[in-house]
């Protein structure tokens, strides 16, 4: 596809700022942030009973074994402690502070190895770089469109080459407002799969891989697109 054909898929989606795309107003969505931190206790235990045995075998298919993987948004600390569980050199970012707590409260081997960062990921972000892996689940959704280039150039930025990033975001949800916010606050911004793909691919990124899952929540309404990458290019 041709540099045309990029932008123009970007315009239509609202992607492109004064002819570039678009990386203005870096902050990290507050009333999403307050609601973590507001129901960690609620929201950490929800996400703990759901089963992770197809996650843990994709991950053990996607990461070299005993490889360092990073896990964006760990939030209930639930994956970050089953790929530990699973002999990666595992390290996690989440920025609201009651999800960082109750990952460390629920899993005390996750002490000094959650850094309270969100995305896009600060440049001098000291993570423990470089990783082989980046796990990246229902985060992107909550971030306004004009971070979203940023935010995949951080997780870029830590990354070794030929390092794999795994990104899942949701699919279309009702009962959204006209800010693309559900009745909790939270944001949802609507990501189109073929522009979020459009738009990593852009950033030096290989898609090797594209699927789709339900929800492990049992939402009939809510699906998963899952889209792994390969960097190539640095």
């Amino acid at each position: 596809m041709g540099g045309g054909d990029i932008t123009s898929a970007f315009e239509s989606h609202g992607w492109i700022v004064r002819g570039r795309i678009a990386t203005l107003d870096l902050t990290m969505d507050r009333e999403t942030l307050e609601f973590y931190d507001r129901t960690a206790g609620e929201t950490s235990a929800r996400y703990r009973a759901m089963d992770l045995s197809a996650w843990r075998q994709q991950s053990l298919q996607i990461f070299p074994a005993r490889g360092r993987v990073l896990d964006v948004g760990a939030g209930s600390g639930r994956d970050l402690a089953l790929l530990l569980s699973m002999r990666f050199q595992a390290y996690g970012v989440e920025p609201a502070e009651g999800m960082r707590a109750e990952a460390v409260r629920t899993y005390p081997q996750l002490e000094g190895r959650i850094f309270p960062f969100g995305l896009p990921l600060p440049g001098d972000a000291d993570v423990g770089l470089p990783f082989d892996g980046v796990v990246c689940s229902a985060v992107l959704m909550h971030l306004p469109e004009s971070e979203l280039s940023d935010a995949v150039l951080s997780l870029r930025r830590v990354l070794r080459e030929k390092g794999r990033l795994w990104i899942s975001v949701s699919g279309s949800r009702p009962g959204l407002n006209e800010e693309n916010r559900d009745d909790t606050g939270r944001l949802f911004t609507r990501l189109n799969p073929e522009c979020l793909v459009l738009l990593i691919e852009g950033l030096k990124f290989q898609l090797l891989r594209r699927w789709e899952e339900a929800d492990r929540l049992g939402r009939p309404s809510i699906r998963w697109n899952n889209l792994l990458f390969e960097l190539n290019g640095g």
